[in-house]
């Protein structure tokens, strides 16, 4: 049995997969199972990753219709093998040490879960580095009971899938899996079970995933008409593992996290190309705003801009009007 189990979501990246994949086969530590998930992938992907299963006895490639991120990580789940599981997305790479330097660190505190920063590599149209941005945990220990104050930085921090390694029998214990049919928020989704249920998080202050930023045409970017919906359920995750772990700041989390995203939905609704006319933005932009829980959590929202007042006072008032001419103006 392996030691890790690695599953990499492959849909239509014949550009970035050799380098993702070759990122995690020049791993210090060996002893791991890479399982490769083409998920209805359209162009070259699964080429490029039958090419490295040939080389390689630790890559394992499966093919299924296409499903979305989140029902290719669960698929992989069901073929993993190894006694801990790390999500990789196959547009990024991860630094050769990843895997050694934390299990050291899993092993010495027998932990379920471990967290550790990322760079996020901004880069031109032709994968050339143009600014590189260290995301790393602020602490690194956090025990279930005392008192923490939870920052909007941290939530970042444990956002994503790719910067943490799970044990399995801990995923499987709880049932935790992603949930199918579900965008932009798959992730925090998945964690704020994980953390839940945890007694410790343990951070290792150090980067080692490449977290690609690339250049998108806004034509292309995708209008998501569930995006509140979304934006509920995160609300209704992290308040589930706000409330297991008492910590001290929970209203101003939960404010921050609806009134960003609302703020996210209007931009999806302007700046992204959709079939909705504008008095139909405006009836989305009404629901919103009226929402019961952002109603009840806005008193507790800190503005940190100018842009930030301008929103709170429109959101107070429930201006949905105003709020949409004023992104339209800006579109």
């Amino acid at each position: 049995m392996p030691k890790f189990s690695i599953i990499l979501p492959v849909y239509n990246v014949e550009k970035y997969i050799a380098k993702s994949i070759t990122s995690i086969l020049e791993q210090t530590y060996s002893d791991f199972e890479l399982i490769i998930i083409i998920d209805g992938s359209k162009d070259k992907s699964e080429a490029i990753a039958r090419e490295f299963e040939n080389r390689d006895d630790r890559v394992k490639v499966y093919t299924k219709p296409n499903g979305g991120l989140s029902d290719a990580r669960n698929y992989g789940l069901n073929f993993a093998a190894g006694e801990f599981i790390y999500f990789l997305d196959s547009d990024d790479w991860i630094e050769p040490a990843l895997l050694e330097d934390n299990l050291k660190i899993i092993t010495e505190h027998n932990l379920d879960i471990i967290v550790f920063g990322f760079y996020q590599d901004n880069v031109d149209s032709q994968e050339k580095l143009i600014k590189q941005i260290q995301h790393v945990p602020e602490q690194a220990l956090w025990i279930n009971g005392e008192a923490i104050k939870f920052t909007p930085y941290m939530l970042n921090i444990l956002g994503y899938a790719w910067n943490k390694i799970y044990r399995k029998a801990y995923l499987d214990k709880y049932r935790i899996r992603f949930m199918k049919d579900v965008s932009l928020v798959e992730d925090i989704l998945f964690n704020a079970k994980v953390y839940q249920y945890a007694d410790q998080i343990i951070f290792n202050q150090k980067p080692y995933v490449h977290y690609i930023q690339r250049p998108v045409v806004t034509l292309t970017k995708q209008f998501h008409k569930q995006s509140f919906e979304w934006v509920k359920l995160k609300h209704i995750a992290l308040s589930e593992f706000l409330e297991a772990w008492s910590f001290t700041n929970q209203q101003e989390i939960l404010a921050d996290n609806l009134m960003g995203g609302l703020r996210y939905c209007v931009l999806n609704l302007f700046h992204y190309k959709n079939q909705l006319d504008f008095i139909e933005k405006v009836q989305y932009i009404n629901m919103m705003v009226n929402d019961t829980d952002l109603v009840n959590y806005s008193q507790f929202y800190t503005p940190k801009s100018k842009n930030d007042k301008i929103y709170y006072q429109l959101i107070k008032r429930r201006a949905k009007l105003a709020i949409a001419i004023m992104a339209q103006l800006r579109g």
